[in-house]
Protein backbone atom coordinates (compact mmCIF):
# COMPACT_ATOMS: atom_id res chain seq x y z
CA UNK A 1 0.00 0.00 0.00
CA UNK A 2 1.51 3.20 -1.21
CA UNK A 3 1.82 6.23 1.43
CA UNK A 4 -1.11 8.06 0.15
CA UNK A 5 -3.57 5.43 -0.04
CA UNK A 6 -2.03 4.30 3.80
CA UNK A 7 -2.46 7.81 4.50
CA UNK A 8 -5.83 7.98 3.65
CA UNK A 9 -7.22 5.10 5.27
CA UNK A 10 -6.06 6.50 8.50
CA UNK A 11 -7.56 9.83 7.22
CA UNK A 12 -10.75 7.68 6.74
CA UNK A 13 -11.07 6.62 10.50
CA UNK A 14 -9.78 10.18 12.01
CA UNK A 15 -11.90 12.60 9.92
CA UNK A 16 -14.31 10.62 7.16
CA UNK A 17 -15.46 13.77 6.29
CA UNK A 18 -11.86 15.01 5.26
CA UNK A 19 -11.28 12.14 3.72
CA UNK A 20 -14.04 12.46 1.66
CA UNK A 21 -13.09 16.05 0.06
CA UNK A 22 -9.72 14.23 -0.71
CA UNK A 23 -11.06 11.45 -2.95
CA UNK A 24 -13.35 14.50 -4.77
CA UNK A 25 -10.37 16.74 -4.72
CA UNK A 26 -9.10 13.81 -7.05
CA UNK A 27 -11.82 14.35 -9.68
CA UNK A 28 -10.98 11.04 -10.90
CA UNK A 29 -12.53 10.36 -14.47
CA UNK A 30 -15.17 7.89 -14.85
CA UNK A 31 -13.29 5.80 -16.85
CA UNK A 32 -11.05 5.62 -14.22
CA UNK A 33 -13.75 5.11 -11.95
CA UNK A 34 -15.58 2.27 -13.94
CA UNK A 35 -11.72 0.86 -13.77
CA UNK A 36 -11.38 1.00 -10.28
CA UNK A 37 -14.75 -0.49 -9.38
CA UNK A 38 -13.95 -3.47 -11.42
CA UNK A 39 -10.37 -4.12 -9.52
CA UNK A 40 -12.27 -3.68 -5.93
CA UNK A 41 -15.11 -5.79 -6.89
CA UNK A 42 -12.70 -8.85 -8.08
CA UNK A 43 -10.47 -8.28 -4.43
CA UNK A 44 -13.63 -8.74 -2.53
CA UNK A 45 -15.39 -11.35 -4.57
CA UNK A 46 -12.00 -13.18 -4.11
CA UNK A 47 -11.43 -12.17 -0.35
CA UNK A 48 -15.07 -13.68 0.40
CA UNK A 49 -14.73 -16.70 -1.39
CA UNK A 50 -11.78 -17.37 0.14
CA UNK A 51 -13.15 -17.11 3.14
CA UNK A 52 -15.63 -19.17 2.75
CA UNK A 53 -13.53 -22.13 1.51
CA UNK A 54 -11.12 -21.76 4.11
CA UNK A 55 -13.72 -21.44 6.92
CA UNK A 56 -17.26 -22.87 5.39
CA UNK A 57 -20.39 -21.72 7.07
CA UNK A 58 -22.93 -24.61 8.20
CA UNK A 59 -25.45 -24.95 5.86
CA UNK A 60 -24.07 -23.89 2.90
CA UNK A 61 -24.49 -20.31 1.12
CA UNK A 62 -27.25 -19.51 -1.43
CA UNK A 63 -25.62 -19.45 -4.60
CA UNK A 64 -25.70 -16.00 -5.23
CA UNK A 65 -23.03 -15.82 -2.41
CA UNK A 66 -21.65 -19.40 -3.62
CA UNK A 67 -20.42 -17.92 -7.28
CA UNK A 68 -17.36 -16.03 -7.42
CA UNK A 69 -18.45 -14.15 -10.40
CA UNK A 70 -22.15 -13.55 -9.38
CA UNK A 71 -20.62 -12.37 -5.34
CA UNK A 72 -18.49 -9.94 -7.93
CA UNK A 73 -21.38 -9.01 -10.08
CA UNK A 74 -23.25 -8.40 -6.88
CA UNK A 75 -20.93 -6.07 -5.44
CA UNK A 76 -20.17 -3.80 -8.86
CA UNK A 77 -23.79 -4.02 -9.23
CA UNK A 78 -24.77 -2.53 -5.95
CA UNK A 79 -22.02 0.16 -5.90
CA UNK A 80 -23.69 1.40 -9.33
CA UNK A 81 -27.57 1.03 -8.39
CA UNK A 82 -26.20 2.87 -4.79
CA UNK A 83 -24.33 5.45 -5.98
CA UNK A 84 -27.91 6.48 -8.50
CA UNK A 85 -29.83 6.24 -5.88
CA UNK A 86 -27.80 8.38 -3.35
CA UNK A 87 -27.50 10.78 -6.19
CA UNK A 88 -31.22 10.77 -6.93
CA UNK A 89 -32.48 11.06 -3.55
CA UNK A 90 -29.64 13.58 -2.66
CA UNK A 91 -31.34 16.18 -5.30
CA UNK A 92 -34.28 15.35 -3.89
CA UNK A 93 -33.31 16.44 -0.51
CA UNK A 94 -31.76 19.62 -1.64
CA UNK A 95 -28.26 18.31 -2.21
CA UNK A 96 -25.63 19.39 -5.21
CA UNK A 97 -23.17 16.78 -5.72
CA UNK A 98 -22.96 14.63 -9.06
CA UNK A 99 -23.17 10.63 -9.11
CA UNK A 100 -19.22 10.92 -10.21
CA UNK A 101 -18.21 12.29 -6.39
CA UNK A 102 -20.63 9.75 -4.56
CA UNK A 103 -19.51 6.79 -6.85
CA UNK A 104 -16.25 7.26 -6.15
CA UNK A 105 -16.53 7.61 -2.74
CA UNK A 106 -18.55 4.21 -2.40
CA UNK A 107 -16.12 2.75 -4.44
CA UNK A 108 -13.53 4.19 -1.59
CA UNK A 109 -15.64 2.10 1.14
CA UNK A 110 -15.65 -1.10 -1.03
CA UNK A 111 -11.74 -0.99 -1.08
CA UNK A 112 -11.96 -0.09 2.38
CA UNK A 113 -14.14 -3.55 2.88
CA UNK A 114 -11.95 -5.53 1.04
CA UNK A 115 -8.84 -4.28 3.64
CA UNK A 116 -11.02 -5.67 6.26
CA UNK A 117 -11.70 -8.58 4.90
CA UNK A 118 -8.11 -9.35 4.74
CA UNK A 119 -7.58 -8.37 8.30
CA UNK A 120 -10.73 -10.49 9.64
CA UNK A 121 -9.41 -13.59 7.25
CA UNK A 122 -6.11 -13.29 9.68
CA UNK A 123 -7.86 -13.29 12.60
CA UNK A 124 -10.01 -16.10 11.51
CA UNK A 125 -7.36 -18.20 12.27
CA UNK A 126 -5.52 -16.41 15.36
CA UNK A 127 -8.23 -14.71 17.23
CA UNK A 128 -11.19 -15.74 16.09
CA UNK A 129 -13.32 -13.64 18.82
CA UNK A 130 -11.54 -10.64 18.21
CA UNK A 131 -12.37 -11.18 13.61
CA UNK A 132 -16.18 -11.14 14.99
CA UNK A 133 -15.68 -8.28 17.18
CA UNK A 134 -13.34 -6.64 13.83
CA UNK A 135 -16.18 -7.33 12.06
CA UNK A 136 -19.60 -5.82 13.84
CA UNK A 137 -16.99 -2.44 14.81
CA UNK A 138 -16.14 -2.06 10.73
CA UNK A 139 -20.18 -2.09 10.41
CA UNK A 140 -21.20 0.18 12.57
CA UNK A 141 -18.05 2.70 11.99
CA UNK A 142 -18.39 2.03 8.37
CA UNK A 143 -22.34 3.59 8.25
CA UNK A 144 -20.67 6.05 10.18
CA UNK A 145 -18.11 7.22 7.59
CA UNK A 146 -21.11 6.85 4.71
CA UNK A 147 -23.06 9.34 6.53
CA UNK A 148 -20.31 11.69 5.92
CA UNK A 149 -19.29 10.89 2.68
CA UNK A 150 -23.26 11.41 1.84
CA UNK A 151 -23.03 14.33 3.03
CA UNK A 152 -19.81 16.18 1.90
CA UNK A 153 -20.63 14.44 -2.07
CA UNK A 154 -23.82 15.97 -2.03
CA UNK A 155 -23.38 19.01 0.48
CA UNK A 156 -26.43 18.14 1.92
CA UNK A 157 -24.67 20.50 5.00
CA UNK A 158 -26.33 17.80 7.97
CA UNK A 159 -25.69 14.22 8.62
CA UNK A 160 -29.49 14.18 9.29
CA UNK A 161 -30.44 15.05 6.10
CA UNK A 162 -27.41 12.08 4.56
CA UNK A 163 -29.39 9.37 7.20
CA UNK A 164 -32.66 10.53 5.22
CA UNK A 165 -31.17 10.39 1.68
CA UNK A 166 -29.68 6.85 2.96
CA UNK A 167 -32.70 5.38 4.36
CA UNK A 168 -34.74 6.75 1.25
CA UNK A 169 -32.63 5.13 -1.18
CA UNK A 170 -31.98 2.30 0.45
CA UNK A 171 -35.76 1.45 0.76
CA UNK A 172 -36.31 2.24 -2.81
CA UNK A 173 -33.53 0.36 -4.22
CA UNK A 174 -35.09 -3.02 -1.99
CA UNK A 175 -38.58 -2.45 -3.36
CA UNK A 176 -37.01 -1.97 -6.87
CA UNK A 177 -35.21 -5.24 -6.25
CA UNK A 178 -38.08 -7.17 -4.53
CA UNK A 179 -40.02 -6.40 -7.71
CA UNK A 180 -37.40 -7.42 -9.73
CA UNK A 181 -36.52 -10.75 -8.14
CA UNK A 182 -40.76 -11.20 -8.53
CA UNK A 183 -40.38 -11.19 -11.93
CA UNK A 184 -37.63 -13.18 -12.64
CA UNK A 185 -38.69 -15.71 -9.77
CA UNK A 186 -36.45 -15.93 -6.59
CA UNK A 187 -35.64 -19.72 -6.90
CA UNK A 188 -33.77 -18.81 -10.18
CA UNK A 189 -31.34 -17.46 -7.20
CA UNK A 190 -31.02 -20.23 -4.97
CA UNK A 191 -33.79 -18.45 -2.45
CA UNK A 192 -36.50 -20.68 -1.51
CA UNK A 193 -40.03 -19.49 -3.42
CA UNK A 194 -42.07 -19.98 -0.32
CA UNK A 195 -40.07 -17.64 2.15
Amino acid sequence: MGPFLAQLVIGTVKDPAQAARQILALRLPLPALWALLGLVAIINAGLFTLTNLLMPPPGGLPMVFASPLIFCAVVAGGVIVSAGGITVFGRFFGGSGGFEGIFALLIWLQALRALVQGIVLVLMFIAPGMAAFVVFAAGLYGFWVLLHFINIALQLTSLWRALTVLVASTVAIILALVMVLTMLGLGTMGIPSNV
